[in-house]
């Protein structure tokens, strides 16, 4: 599953609360353009934002599988020492001729694997050992020095670890499940403000510099600065130097504004560092 975004999520998110917070500021020309912008839809779609951003994230999904790794490592570290006890046993309670057969048999042949952590190769072999203890228990006992209570451990060994790889499967599974709902949220977030960036641009047909403001680029631009900037000039007539006072200047996402002072002036600020397009 991709993203369809091309950001971090912080900025995704920060990005589509500005997004809108413009149709919020503009709810009534939006409103005008298309009756779903009540003052209710914009509110629930900035708090779908946040119930997106608060679904966990890489980090957090792989929390409990890396609580579940370092278990199953004990885990595997128990089973390799009883391994290594019990082909001791077995070297010493048969003789060399047998000894292979007698290895194999209780489920050496899986015994690279097991070291290496495989899980089938665990299985293999726990199951093959059990067998075999069980059924050669008073010659493991007797001529292998093998304490009374090993089967009990070997025993104890095979369901911790068919209890620890069970759990750490539904963990890896429900990791899988949880980063497949975020990347489908961040997808929903991101085409939701995109709506919005194109009824913005319909909106202001007429005002291509306006409608041109309407990119996800622009928002975008603004939330990943680190840098305030402004927005100064000077409102003439007809593009001559004599200034035009009382002209009210207005950067309509923001929704900033300044009247022109008498020699025409006007400034606008702070604002993030970005393109903006101004209405007079």
């Amino acid at each position: 599953m991709l993203n369809k975004y091309n950001c971090s999520q912080a900025s995704l998110y920060a990005a589509s609360r500005l997004i809108w917070q413009a149709a919020q500021d503009n709810q009534a020309l939006f409103a005008a353009f298309d009756a779903t912008y009540t003052a209710a839809n914009i509110a629930d779609n900035i708090a779908f934002i946040k119930t997106v951003e608060r679904l966990p994230d890489a980090k957090a999904r792989k929390e409990a599988v890396a609580v579940l790794t370092v278990e199953y490592d004990k885990k595997m570290d128990t089973i390799v020492l009883l391994a290594k006890y019990l082909k001791d046993h077995i070297e010493r309670a048969f003789d060399k001729d047998v000894k292979d057969i007698m290895l194999s048999a209780a489920g050496f042949d899986y015994f690279a694997k097991v070291k290496q952590g495989n899980a089938n190769a665990i299985n293999s072999f726990l199951s093959s050992a059990v067998v075999f203890v069980t059924d050669k228990a008073d010659v493991l006992t007797t001529k292998g020095k093998m304490a009374a209570d090993f089967l009990t451990k070997l025993n104890t060994a095979d369901a911790d670890f068919e209890d620890v790889l069970s759990r750490y499967n539904t963990a890896v599974e429900a990791t899988k499940s949880k980063r497949d709902e975020k990347i489908i949220g961040n997808n929903d977030v991101f085409t939701r403000a995109q709506q919005v960036l194109a009824d913005g641009r319909t909106i202001h047909l007429e005002n291509p510099d306006l409608a041109k403001a309407y990119q996800f680029s622009t928002f975008l631009s603004r939330v990943e600065s680190t840098k305030n900037a402004g927005i100064n000039g000077k409102v003439t007539i007809n593009g001559g130097k004599k200034g035009l006072p009382i002209v009210t200047v207005t950067e309509p996402i923001s929704g900033k504004s300044y009247t022109s002072e008498k020699d025409g002036y006007y400034e606008i600020a702070p604002l993030s560092m970005g393109s903006y397009a101004l209405v007079f």
